[in-house]
């Protein structure tokens, strides 16, 4: 075509997955919450190994977040 460019989408995305095995040794429920795995405190607001992030630490399960997506884990 004369003077017509066409944009293509190369771009691929992947296929989000559910947070791998994550082992989530302790819970604290004070005013500032957290878990621990792997002996290491992670704070809401903070990033795991993987990229995910915790967003929420509920009752009875932890809420984590990354691209937009979020898996519980029950506890």
């Amino acid at each position: 075509t004369k003077g017509t460019l066409t944009l293509v989408n190369g771009v691929l995305i992947k296929e989000e997955k559910a947070p791998s095995a994550i082992a989530v040794e302790a819970v604290w429920h004070g005013v500032q919450p957290y878990i621990v795995i792997d002996s290491e405190k992670y704070f809401v607001g903070a990033i795991l190994a993987d990229g995910w992030v915790v967003e929420r630490i509920e009752d009875s399960r932890v809420l984590l977040s990354r691209n937009g997506r979020i898996a519980a884990l029950q506890y």
